[in-house]
């Protein structure tokens, strides 16, 4: 009997050991590109899955079009989130807000305030322009809260860089920010500028300044997908952002700042150190009280993707050490919610509907199809997709996503041209038979 009770003792240590060193980490699907949705209506890309995964963490889907009733509890048994990026279809700023996945960011964003004030680690990693989205949901919650009942973080405890200089600033509004411009981020420079923040950020956290100078050195060690992001001038009219995050890295532009720095006195505003008359691009931020992180380029790509798309991604060590260090560091930050209950790893084993594990969601390989992605995995699948569709199509498919669409016509018509030939001389072969 001591030997069974002493062997369930063990059984419930090892359980509760793994589910403090296993942080569960929730991600975000994206509405499905207008190549994927013969599949289904969303997708994750296994990609950033993998990029979670490789740390140590164990996986969860959140729907982007889920209830803020179903979205909270889930929440509550879960360690972070991610929220990926990439081309999504961001919305005019009329309809911004009433956005499903805007509205699921502005709820997870929330919901990362109110766990910190409780002392309680709820990190979000947010990528591409899930990152403006996060700024813009963090900003319009501190704002909304500001002129109401409810509780509000107290951004004095992030940061006590003159706030006061800031928030008196006359081109500070109250109203919501719509903090997005049409940048073609294909176009821009090259050249990421590591900011002095950077070596102390815990995002960051083992980058060393010689692995920064050696990915300096490559041409393209970040993989940037997207039209739209936030630019210095964006960032300025965010007042709570403004004093709450630290910039990490920007982005130069051609373009002109339009930020007026006649305000500006000795030098001290926080923003100083941005505004060089050029308007720039913000590539990585960090909280410096709550746990959310942004960067405008995705880290998964490096190790995880290989389509047509990321073929100029860097593959050398030091991209790869970055990729690891940030899934870490993230990893890490979740591991830090000592609230969490080891019943909801539990519950991940079971597989309940509650909390679903990624592994039960259907993966397709889908790169014939839209070639910005291996594998993705794929929500509300199209019960009309039929696996043994039209061979030509397949072949189709294929041929656009490795040639592009000019080659691709210039070979279907070449093909179909000398079909309609042999048919003309079959022809003639059988009326002289």
């Amino acid at each position: 009997m001591k030997i069974i009770h002493t062997l369930f003792l063990i059984f419930l240590l090892v359980v509760f050991v793994t589910s403090q060193n296993t942080p569960i980490i929730g991600i975000v699907s994206q509405p499905s590109t207008s190549k994927l949705k013969r599949f289904g209506n969303q997708f994750i890309a296994s990609s950033i899955v993998k990029w979670v995964s490789q740390s140590g963490a164990r996986v969860v889907p959140i729907k982007y079009d889920i209830k803020e009733t179903d979205l909270i509890p889930l929440l509550d048994q879960i360690d972070g989130v991610v929220i990926p990026g990439g081309s999504l279809p961001i919305p005019s700023e009329s309809k911004f807000e009433t956005y499903p996945l805007y509205q699921a960011v502005k709820t997870i964003t929330q919901i990362t305030i109110d766990k910190n004030k409780k002392g309680e680690s709820f990190p979000v990693f947010a990528i591409g322009e899930s990152m403006s989205m996060v700024l813009m949901a963090y900003e319009q919650t501190l704002q909304e809260r500001a002129s109401s009942t409810k509780p509000a973080i107290d951004s004095q405890e992030g940061n006590d860089r003159n706030r006061d200089q800031v928030e008196d600033h006359p081109d500070l509004g109250d109203s919501f920010v719509y903090g997005i411009s049409k940048l073609p981020l294909g176009k821009l420079s090259k050249k990421i500028v590591f900011e002095s923040g950077v070596y102390e950020s815990k995002i960051f956290e083992g980058v060393s300044p010689l692995l920064i100078s050696k990915l300096n050195e490559h041409k393209s060690w970040a993989h940037f997908y997207g039209k739209q992001s936030i630019t210095t001038d964006d960032y300025y009219k965010m007042r709570s952002v403004l004093n709450d995050f630290d910039i990490l890295m920007t982005i130069p532009t051609n373009k002109k700042s339009k930020i007026d720095t006649s305000n500006f006195e000795n030098d001290d505003n926080p923003f100083t150190e941005f505004v060089t008359g050029k308007l720039s691009v913000i590539a990585a931020v960090e909280g410096l009280k709550v746990p959310i992180f942004g960067v405008l380029w995705h880290p998964s790509y490096n190790a995880w993707e290989w389509g047509k798309k990321q073929s100029s991604v860097c593959r050398e060590y030091e991209c790869i050490k970055l990729t690891q260090v940030i899934s870490a560091n993230f990893v890490q930050q979740a591991r830090k919610n000592a609230l969490r209950k080891s019943e909801s790893y539990k519950n991940l084993n079971s597989g309940s509907n509650q909390l679903q594990p990624i592994s039960q969601v259907k993966k397709f390989y889908t790169y014939k199809y839209d070639n910005s992605f291996f594998e993705s995995y794929i929500f509300q699948v199209n019960p009309s997709w039929n696996k043994e569709e039209s061979t030509f199509v397949d072949f189709f498919m294929l041929l656009l996503s490795f040639l592009g669409f000019g080659t691709t016509v210039w070979l279907l018509f070449v093909g179909i041209k000398w079909m309609f030939k042999s048919n003309k001389n079959s022809g003639k072969l059988l009326k002289e038979i």
